[in-house]
């Protein structure tokens, strides 16, 4: 028979276990919401109007954030005129721009890409254009890696 003792260490690890992997867990969507919030700080700071999140740039953006974290692309903006002409067919583009950003090992991933964005500057004016509408993909990578793209576009008829 087991003693009460080794019963309770085991209990002790298999609801460390459970409560480890949860807090370990991330929330790619609550980190994509977050960092448009972020964005769009940064515009309010300015006197700018938000952007307003439309699900078909976040659904783009996640996939271009993926393909960088499992190496199909590489890291930048190869692909960038199929993005455009893709979402273009369904719904007409007045603009569109984009922003991606890569980090490991850093201690706020959002952080980090808001603050290199804002300071390099065709990043900056994709962040403070005249855009009406964003939509932010993320992934990481196996090693860790963060991967963010952010899209903007100002369509040419705003009716879904």
């Amino acid at each position: 028979m087991m003693q009460p003792k080794l019963l309770f260490i085991l209990f002790f690890f298999v609801l460390s276990s459970f409560s480890v992997d949860a807090a370990t867990k991330i929330d790619v969507d609550d980190m994509e919401t977050r960092l448009i919030e972020q964005i769009n700080a940064e515009r309010s700071k300015q006197g700018l109007v938000i952007l307003k999140m439309w699900k078909p740039l976040c659904k783009i953006a996640r996939v271009h954030s993926e393909n960088m974290a499992k190496k199909h692309v590489p890291f930048g903006h190869e692909g960038f005129d199929k993005r455009a002409h893709s979402l273009h067919v369904r719904y007409p583009l007045k603009s569109f721009g984009e922003n991606v950003a890569y980090s490991l090992n850093v201690k706020d991933h959002l952080y980090t890409a808001v603050k290199g964005w804002m300071n390099s500057p065709p990043h900056r004016e994709n962040i403070l254009g005249k855009f009406e509408e964003t939509g932010i993909g993320i992934a990481f990578a196996p090693d860790g890696s963060f991967y963010a793209t952010q899209l903007f576009a100002t369509r040419a008829c705003p009716c879904d």
